[in-house]
């Protein structure tokens, strides 16, 4: 029940405010689509389609992989780590230059989300006993938070992608409240539900062992 009313709360909210045209991209590459505002014709909202794992203002990933002991040489590992979507300035630049050819007074703001979640590839779900990645609402610009608890399996698995700089994909997927335009240039409420690459990159990660420990607190060798 509050499940339903929050979700209703949101429909109504966004009902009284301006969304993007979500049957109306104007620009997309590779990393960015950008759809249009239903109410203001200068203002144009960017969707990313790719994200990793966050660096801090040292350029370290926002990352931890501890182990712990739940047996007899059984062993599960915490990841905690948080996904950003990474400032590719160049292909963001073209998105916006080409909104900016047919409308020089276009301005540009983060897409909103209703709600987000992380999806796992088949290959490694089996290997998380558990996991806290799902969010409700918030924006592009906001770091997204995700921990990860793997199986005794799972944590050698890792460990082994890790080592052969191997990249972990998962899918992050978040829903958007927005309208469509039909044929007599009407709106009508919508939301779609999209999904992009979350990766978490070995090929990064394999330059700070510092965030790997084992039970004990030891740093792994990797």
């Amino acid at each position: 029940m509050k499940n339903l009313l929050l979700l209703l709360t949101l429909f109504l909210s966004f009902g009284a405010q301006a969304l993007p045209i979500l049957n109306e991209s104007v620009a997309t590459n590779s990393i960015y689509t950008i759809y249009p505002d239903s109410e203001n014709q200068n203002l144009y909202y960017i969707s990313p389609n790719f994200m990793s794992v966050a660096l801090d203002e040292d350029g370290i990933p926002l990352f931890n992989y501890t182990e712990y002991k739940v047996g007899f040489r059984r062993y599960k590992a915490n990841i905690q780590m948080v996904m950003r979507v990474q400032n590719y300035k160049e292909e963001l630049r073209i998105a916006k230059e080409t909104v900016l050819s047919n409308n020089p007074n276009a301005q540009f703001a983060l897409t909103p989300f209703a709600s987000s979640q992380i999806e796992f590839d088949d290959k490694f779900k089996s290997a998380i006993t558990d996991h806290s990645c799902n969010h409700m609402g918030g924006e592009y610009s906001a770091e997204q938070s995700c921990i990860l608890v793997l199986s005794n399996l799972g944590r050698n698995i890792f460990k082994n992608n890790i080592r052969k700089r191997l990249t972990l994909v998962m899918n992050f997927k978040y829903r958007i409240l927005g309208v469509n335009r039909m044929a007599d240039n009407t709106f009508t409420n919508t939301e779609r539900i999209f999904k992009i690459a979350a990766r978490v990159g070995g090929d990064v990660l394999l330059d700070y062992p510092e965030l790997f420990t084992d039970w004990r607190g030891r740093i792994i060798g990797l």
